[in-house]
């Protein structure tokens, strides 16, 4: 896939103004890096709305998170793009930033509205951002055609989409007493139900060295039947139900302890493991994945460390310290 150029829906072989993905990679690598390249956040990306029934993507009008933007005027697209590299359809920027961090490492590119897409081919996709007919940033998705319902005659066809969702998560730090108290951020919804019900509780479990060092409580914590969300839960040392209000939180402290750690998600109803992600801690701090790190090849999967501050009501952000799916 990677070896084809991006070419309109429907046209000739045009190239839409942007290089090989391989090409623009290799030549990305060539490039002195004074400055660091622009990257969407990867957060934004994954909130984009896709309806888990008519196959419909639509992009925020609220605009989507630049680190390291270009200036103004903004020349840049989202585009849908199918897997014979052919542009589905394609949807403009505004050419004039939303919002700045004070320090203008981050700004918010705002989507000219509408911004929708309905896809009912079944397939892989990738929704790319690029910047100056340049790749900057894409989220792989793929859509799968499902039947519901036992009765023919009732039966109903719907389009579901899954990806990147089932592989990351982060952590963001809140604060207990003064202390650092990491956060899990993860996406789960409807394809991680046994079968269809209201709400999902859900327990989280980590390990370190093959020990269970902390979980979450078991009373609080549920995933919707829906696309996937995004879902945040607390850790605490082990506990019992009984004890469950008098927890003790797993601080930073605890999540850096030199180790290798595996974090499972699993359903509370049967007991099995949707998720499972693994890091590594040593000398204090866990090891970034080498896709957050600046410089990281190919650019296009370059996931700035930064989430916005969810307590925050300006234009402000936080690091997040993102784990993948354990292979």
């Amino acid at each position: 896939m990677m070896s084809r150029s991006i070419r309109k829906k429907g046209g000739s072989g045009n190239t839409v103004k942007a290089p090989l993905l391989l090409a623009f990679c290799a030549l990305a690598g060539i490039q002195v890096a004074a400055a660091q390249s622009p990257g969407f956040l990867f957060e934004p990306m994954l909130d984009i709305y896709f309806d888990d029934q008519s196959g419909l993507i639509a992009f925020h009008g609220g605009g989507y998170d630049l680190a390291f933007p270009p200036e103004e005027p903004l020349q840049a697209v989202i585009a849908v793009v199918d897997d014979t590299d052919t542009v589905v359809q394609s949807f403009p920027f505004r050419s004039e930033y939303g919002n700045r961090t004070n320090n203008g490492a981050i700004a918010r590119a705002l989507i000219q509205q509408p911004a929708e897409i309905t896809l009912t081919d079944p397939g892989v996709y990738n929704i790319v951002f690029m910047i100056d007919g340049e790749l900057v940033s894409r989220l792989p998705v793929a859509l799968e055609q499902v039947q519901i319902g036992d009765d023919p005659f009732e039966a109903e066809t719907h389009y579901r989409y899954f990806g990147l969702w089932e592989r990351y998560a982060y952590l963001s730090m809140d604060t207990w007493q003064g202390e650092d108290w990491p956060q899990l951020t993860f996406w789960a919804g409807l394809r991680d139900f046994e079968q269809k019900a209201h709400a999902l509780p859900f327990l989280v479990e980590l390990e370190r060295n093959g020990a269970l060092v902390a979980h979450s409580k078991r009373t609080q914590g549920t995933i919707p039947f829906e696309h996937y969300e995004r879902i945040e839960s607390g850790l605490y040392h082990p506990h019992d139900r009984k004890s469950s209000p008098n927890a003790r939180p797993f601080l930073a402290g605890d999540w850096t302890r030199d180790g290798e750690y595996i974090l499972s998600i699993s359903r509370q109803s049967d007991g099995q493991v949707i998720r499972r992600f693994a890091y590594t801690a040593s000398n204090g701090s866990i090891e970034a994945l080498p896709e957050t790190r600046p410089g990281h090849q190919p650019s296009i999967d370059y996931r700035p460390p930064r989430v916005r501050d969810k307590s925050s009501t300006g234009y402000d952000f936080v690091e997040a310290i993102w784990i993948e799916a354990a292979d």
